[in-house]
């Protein structure tokens, strides 16, 4: 087995004991950034704060418009590490909008509003991060 499998499963490990919910499902994702999150899909031009996220089309259903993810950088994935704060650390956010496919192509890829993609990672080191997240 390739060495940055067992490394990321065994990341994911850790990622997946820091998590508390029992009935959720963990999923590793690429993450980037967006400065302009209104008017979105599920709100229109009602301002939900800076802590929302835009999920992959494929992930995206309007069911969960206004429920709340925990993200988490994922650390050890590229270096310079541009985790911000250790590993047992998370930021809650709201599903507010559908990120277009050509800035989230993967089926789980997640758009973060810049501060939260900020409060995890060092924008001067990862404009584009693998991330952690489940629904609470």
């Amino acid at each position: 087995m390739d060495i940055n499998k067992i490394i990321y499963f065994l990341i994911l490990a850790v990622v997946s004991s820091s998590f508390t919910s029992v009935n959720s499902t963990i999923i590793a994702a690429n993450a980037t950034y967006y400065s302009t999150y209104t008017p979105s899909a599920c709100f229109g031009d009602e301002d939900r704060g800076s802590m929302v996220v835009a999920l992959n089309p494929d992930s995206f259903n309007f069911s969960l418009c206004g429920k709340f993810i925990r993200v988490q950088c994922a650390f050890g994935m590229v270096q310079p590490e541009p985790c911000r704060v250790d590993r047992s650390f998370y930021v809650t956010a709201e599903i507010v909008h559908i990120c277009p496919p050509a800035i989230c192509p993967g089926s789980t890829d997640i758009a973060l509003s810049e501060q939260l993609y900020t409060a995890l990672i060092d924008l001067n080191k990862a404009e584009y991060m693998k991330v952690y997240y489940e629904l609470e």
